[in-house]
């Protein structure tokens, strides 16, 4: 079966990817009075992703990551283009780029509302001068989802044959133990990153929480808040995380349908149980058997 290879799909990684590393040859020029203020704000326009809350006292050192990730998706689009069955590489990078903008989204909103000081009129101000960067982050937002949704689509869930002759029995492929692996490493990585975007949110009122609430307590709850967030997220919406983009794998209900907002609601309470990460090491994997789910491999 020939795979329909979209345009968009290939148009938004190129732009995009070309955009950011653009982005990354202006950021310098700001240190250095060397561009006036549109053009320096343009470089934090033209980037999809923002990872600037990681190092204060090197500014360039957290761009290197971005330029990595821009690097991954321009070669996502030429695999693409040379296979449009090669989506790996794009569906994962336009998911960071999903969570990445939606937590910027968040914690710019948030920052505006909790700590405003100062006039209202500068208060004001303050907020007109933000809204670009809030439309912005919600262009990237929907254009990720679009790209994401989009390809979504052109997977279906692999099946294997279990048995010979008239025993034989046709069934979903259930994910690999490597893969499950890969899949608790990095979505924990990455839910650690986008937790750091809310605690940047927090920085200006260290003082102020130590002394009536305490960091720990804070950031139990962030944790907390964060897994739930993320795997409801993405594995409502696309049955997916950005690990299980890249090794093609969905969440599923028993027979290989879409599960259920329920049976993803469960599944993420689960992760919390002690020990339960690990249960896949043992083929027991508490948070699909107790939520009756299951990850399966995708094909074309």
């Amino acid at each position: 079966m020939k795979i329909k290879r979209h345009d968009t799909v290939l148009m938004a990684s190129i732009l995009i990817a070309g955009a950011g590393l653009l982005s990354f040859l202006l950021y310098p020029m700001r240190f250095f009075g060397r561009t006036p203020f549109n053009t320096r704000r343009l470089s934090f326009w033209l980037s999809s992703l923002d990872f600037s809350f990681f190092n204060f006292h090197r500014p360039l050192l957290y761009h290197y990551i971005e330029v990595f990730f821009y690097i991954l998706l321009l070669l996502g689009a030429v695999l693409y283009m040379l296979n449009a069955k090669e989506i790996r590489l794009i569906r994962f990078i336009f998911s960071i780029i999903f969570i990445n903008n939606l937590m910027g989204l968040m914690v710019g909103v948030g920052s505006r509302i909790l700590w405003m000081q100062g006039s209202h009129w500068r208060i004001r101000y303050d907020l007109i001068e933000m809204v670009p960067g809030f439309v912005i982050n919600g262009g990237f937002i929907f254009i990720s989802w679009y790209i994401l949704d989009l390809l979504k689509k052109q997977k279906i869930i692999s099946t294997e044959t279990i048995g010979s002759g008239t025993s034989a029995v046709i069934s979903p492929e259930e994910s690999t133990i490597g893969a499950r692996l890969l899949h608790h490493g990095l979505d924990n990585l990455i839910c650690v990153l986008a937790l750091s975007k809310i605690s940047f949110l927090l920085i200006e009122r260290v003082n102020y929480i130590n002394k009536y609430i305490g960091l720990y307590p804070i950031f139990v709850v962030l944790v907390i808040f964060m897994r739930i967030f993320y795997y409801l997220l993405f594995e409502h919406l696309f049955h997916s995380t950005p690990a299980k983009f890249l090794t093609e794998s969905r969440v599923c209900n028993e027979k290989g349908g879409e599960a259920s907002f329920r049976q993803i609601f469960i599944r993420t309470l689960i992760r919390f149980v002690p020990f339960e990460p690990w249960s896949f090491i043992f083929r027991g994997d508490w948070h699909d058997k107790w939520s009756k789910t299951f990850v399966y491999k995708e094909k074309e």
